[in-house]
């Protein structure tokens, strides 16, 4: 044994991923909390999506992502011109208890409900929250009211008291009229203490530390303000004037939405809940595109499109497609050139009930067409990273985890795989169904969707990845489009290494075939390596034009042909009983 050596690196590879760019890296564009808009932030653990950019619908589909794919992945904050919105919160049984209010701006889409565990008044009773229908939360104390408090910053045990001598204390509280104190030689700090609350109305003194004053307004809640105004001694005992403090509501903000509940006095009642939706903020394509200009012109590595969108119905879901059609078309003819496959959600219509979305969603985007573009159609149950439980997300948050988990080729339904990561068919409470592409009575894959179905062990999958290529083209597979995608991006940068390069000529001006022969064994080898090493390519091979006039045409044309993966979009079943073949 050799002295010395140093053993291997173990690495938690769910904290900790290598940043290098790939296939598998894609970019994603969403709302959130915070951050810069417009630039993209670079991913590699699922704690970073927080860290870079706070909450909502981006950070939770970005840190999932991260999560089940273990790859370096790109977010990018889009700026939101539709605000969301918050519903009134609905009392159950109604009247029994105090009613509460919730208020703030949310940040993502929420199902809520705050459910009385315990009876009682404020600082009593206890509840517990869900924001997903069912996936309650921590029990946690009703809240209380606070008073108001002012304190000064200087410490009294460092005060020549006899300095305070006739010196004036003023303070004006929600208990009472302005109420003023005059000292008398106080013989204590603790004196100082008593000589006000001996007079004080509607307040009370008391020390910090044994060492600072604090005044406390003897009311609680928002409406209640203490001030401590222009009293002489204020300069000594480190008070500004005029400055005031106003006490809080019993409130409780839930961690991660930008909600805050507000709990009125009263006596709470055991399993009252109260409920209230939210919706997330939206961006239009106009916000998108300023994202995606960016996202371009970065310089940051990264492969597919990802758009977090949840279009409110067809006509928004069309709008989106349109102008990621336009997008993929404008990046592909631009200089320079970006190749990318475009992915999104379409509307998601009312948990449990698709048929109407359904039919909306296919009559609007009846007539689009385009290789670039994928639209998954549905929803999931996705399994949250701060927030608590399993949110109704597009089909499409489902899709974007199999993006990056698995080769290119793999389709997202390659019943080889497991079932989606983190996503549910069933809501949290097991009451209501995520739309199934098997017993939903308008089929959305063959209308050139991406779509989820439930297998008979309840788990979702994936019916299969689809494009919204024409249904004859091989385009439609999700799989060999991103695979073709690929190769184009690597084709592109590749083959401009070769201009102004020299090579020779044969009589008749066309490339010699010895130098045709060397740029293709080179180009085959390279792309060998990136597309049928990874396993997202069968076979591939780089062409040389050989019948071009170069001299003629300063020019040389170069072809990589990529044979895509076999896509077993069915199976035949044979069984044999004594003899008999039986198809399945």
């Amino acid at each position: 044994m050799t002295e010395g050596l140093i053993g291997p690196t173990i690495v938690d590879r769910t904290a900790s991923l290598t940043s290098t760019p790939g296939a598998n890296t894609i970019a994603i564009l969403g709302a959130c909390s915070s951050g810069t808009a417009t630039l993209p932030y670079e991913v590699e653990r699922e704690a970073d999506a927080s860290t870079s950019l706070g909450d909502g619908p981006l950070v939770e589909l970005g840190a999932a992502v991260v999560r089940h794919s273990k790859t370096r992945q790109v977010l990018v904050r889009v700026t939101c011109a539709i605000a969301a919105t918050i519903s009134a919160v609905t009392e159950s049984p109604a009247g029994p208890g105090p009613s509460v209010a919730a208020s703030g701006t949310p940040l993502d889409t929420y199902d809520a409900k705050v459910k009385i565990t315990l009876a009682g008044a404020l600082g009593t009773g206890k509840f517990r929250v869900t924001l997903d229908g069912g996936s309650y939360g921590p029990e946690l104390d009703l809240p209380v009211k606070a008073a108001g408090a002012v304190q000064g910053t200087v410490d009294l045990t460092t005060v020549t008291l006899a300095d305070l001598n006739a010196l004036t204390f003023i303070v004006d509280s929600s208990g009472a009229s302005a109420d003023t104190t005059t000292f008398t030689t106080p013989s204590s700090v603790q004196d100082v203490v008593d000589q006000i609350n001996s007079g004080a109305t509607g307040y009370l003194a008391s020390l910090v530390q044994g060492r600072y004053l604090r005044v406390t307004d003897s009311v609680t809640g928002s409406a209640a303000t203490i001030q401590v105004t222009t009293g002489t001694a204020n300069a000594t005992m480190g008070f500004t004037n005029n400055t005031s403090a106003t006490g809080t509501d019993a409130t409780y903000a839930i961690p991660h939405t930008g909600v805050t509940l507000t709990f009125p006095a009263g006596t709470y009642v055991l399993d009252t809940t109260y409920s209230f939706t939210t919706t997330e903020p939206r961006f239009t394509t106009t916000d998108l595109g300023l994202a995606l200009d960016a996202l371009r012109s970065s310089g940051v590595q990264f492969g597919d499109v990802f758009v977090a969108v949840r279009p409110v119905d067809g006509s928004e879901t069309r709008l989106f497609a349109d102008y990621l059609s336009a997008r993929a078309a404008s990046w592909g003819a631009g200089t320079p050139k970006k190749v990318a496959l475009f992915a999104m959600g379409a509307s998601v219509g009312a948990a449990g009930s698709p048929a109407a979305n359904d039919l909306d969603v296919k009559a609007e985007m009846t007539g689009h067409s385009d290789p670039y573009v994928c639209v998954a159609h549905g929803d999931t149950y996705m399994t949250g990273s701060n927030l608590i439980g399993k949110a109704r997300r597009p089909a499409s948050f489902a899709l974007a985890i199999r993006m990056a988990s698995y080769r290119l080729s793999s389709d997202p339904g390659n019943g080889e795989q497991p079932p989606l990561e983190s996503c549910s068919a069933r809501s949290p409470d097991g009451t209501t169904k995520a739309r199934n592409e098997e017993t939903a009575t308008t089929k959305m894959q063959s209308q050139g969707f991406t779509t989820l179905r439930e297998n008979d062990r309840r788990e979702q999958v994936c019916t299969r990845g689809r494009t919204r290529a024409a249904p004859s083209s091989k385009l439609r597979h999700l799989g060999v489009m991103r695979m073709a995608t690929l190769g184009a991006r690597e084709l592109i940068p590749w083959a401009n290494g070769y201009v102004n390069a020299d090579r020779n000529l044969a009589a008749d001006g066309t490339l010699l075939g010895a130098d045709a022969d060397n740029i293709e064994a080179v180009g085959t080898a390279r792309f060998e390596q990136l597309l049928v090493g990874p396993e997202h390519a069968s076979s591939c091979r780089l062409l040389v034009g050989r019948t071009e006039q170069i001299a003629v045409t300063d020019n040389i044309t170069m072809r990589l042909e990529a044979q895509h993966k076999a896509q077993f979009a069915s199976v035949t079943i044979e069984l044999g009983v004594n003899g008999i073949a039986i198809a399945a």
